[in-house]
């Protein structure tokens, strides 16, 4: 078995990757099948509509990621401000580009979108990534709903760096709570937002990422065939459905929990190689989640056009074409945006931690871009959806 010190799970980058991949045929399927302005194949959106839990598998990982980057700064007040530098230059620049360039053309043209997508409140939320008013789904980018998820939990978890039985209770409280609004209905801003039952998922990746630390044999084939067993078979059953409900997700969270778990111990005894292709994937990752929905409202209508042109054509070119699209689309904004940003907020001033107490987190793998650590190499934990 290889160094736990030293692993390198590429299982989880490629898991971001393949995550991504199905948000965005999810939203494929939702703009060929289930927009009326388009193709209108209702059946296909609703048979695909398991494809969204892709985003379960992001929160899982997401968990997962930041518990083995950060375990040794558990406890350690002193390297709060390093973690907060890190979750904010990886989460926010890129993200405020896409969101930028989204805003402006509805500046451009007032009649494009509705009027709260240039109201002040929808802006400074889209901003700052926080329900500052009360819970609500109007976003300019809409995929960035599960960002303020993730940026809800990075607060969560910084309470385990300030003291580890203050960030113990507080995370317990929140798990309690968020169990608690799968059977109370409260108002949208707290079982929505705040104690959203989809916060159990991030608890869980943490619970991967504990199993991994663990010396203890675990039949982690096993682990991961039932794993891909059980989120496939979530994926399926909304499918049948037409639809995603709470107990799915948390059933594809499961799922997703015992494969990030079983491939990584795979990958830790030199049973699971990972492609290199795979790999440059989930480097691309968030590059792709964000950039995705726009690139569709803006192509979607001239491939609708231009199949009307010629109706025989399969509706599954302009399904491919749009998958296609996206994944190059994702791929450049990574390579010539993303990836040089990181490299330049990298190297730019950090908080100062006092000596002995400095952070053990790496900014960026050298050669993939990856967001690291000292001891464990792990990909970036900015899952958008």
């Amino acid at each position: 078995m290889r160094n736990r010190l030293n692993q390198q799970y590429a299982s989880l980058q490629a898991g971001r990757g393949l995550a991504a991949l199905l948000v965005v045929l999810f939203h494929v399927t939702t703009f060929v099948g289930g927009d009326a302005r388009y193709w209108h194949i209702r059946w296909l959106s609703d048979r695909l509509s398991g494809l969204a839990l892709g985003v379960d598998y992001f929160f899982v990982l997401s968990g997962t990621v930041l518990l083995l980057a950060h375990r040794k700064d558990v406890g350690r007040p002193a390297t709060l401000l390093s973690y907060a530098w890190k979750r904010v230059r990886r989460v926010y620049p890129i993200y405020w580009i896409v969101l930028g360039a989204v805003v402006m053309q509805y500046a451009r043209h007032p009649g494009m979108g509705a009027a709260w997508q240039t109201s002040p409140r929808t802006l400074l939320a889209g901003l700052t990534l926080v329900h500052l008013r009360g819970y609500s789904t109007d976003l300019n980018l809409p995929v960035a709903w599960t960002l303020f998820h993730e940026v809800l939990f990075y607060t969560v978890f910084a309470t385990l760096l300030l003291h580890r039985r203050l960030g113990l209770a507080v995370l317990g409280g929140w798990s309690a709570l968020s169990i608690a609004a799968l059977f109370c209905r409260w108002p949208l801003f707290f079982g929505a937002y705040l104690f959203s039952p989809l916060h159990l998922l991030f608890v869980a990746g943490m619970l991967a990422a504990f199993m991994l630390r663990r010396r203890r044999a675990v039949p982690a084939a096993a682990l991961t065939v039932a794993g891909l067993s059980l989120f496939a078979g979530a994926i399926a059953w909304s499918g049948l459905r037409g639809d995603v409900n709470m107990p799915l997700e948390l059933l594809a969270g499961l799922g997703a929990t015992l494969t990030v778990a079983g491939a990584a111990r795979l990958e830790e005894r030199g049973r699971l190689t990972v492609p290199a292709a795979l790999r440059f994937l989930g480097d691309s990752s968030y590059s792709l989640y964000l950039v995705h929905y726009p690139l569709f409202m803006a192509v979607a209508p001239l491939l609708y056009r231009a199949w009307r042109l010629h109706p025989a054509t399969p509706v599954a070119v302009p399904f491919a074409a749009l998958a296609f699209l996206a994944v190059v689309a994702g791929n450049l904004l990574h390579v010539f945006i993303e990836r040089p940003l990181l490299r330049l907020l990298s190297n730019s001033p950090q908080p100062v931690v006092t000596a002995g107490e400095t952070s053990v987190g790496s900014p960026l793998g050298a050669a993939t871009g990856v967001w690291t650590d000292v001891e464990i190499t792990a990909p970036s934990e900015a899952l958008a959806m």
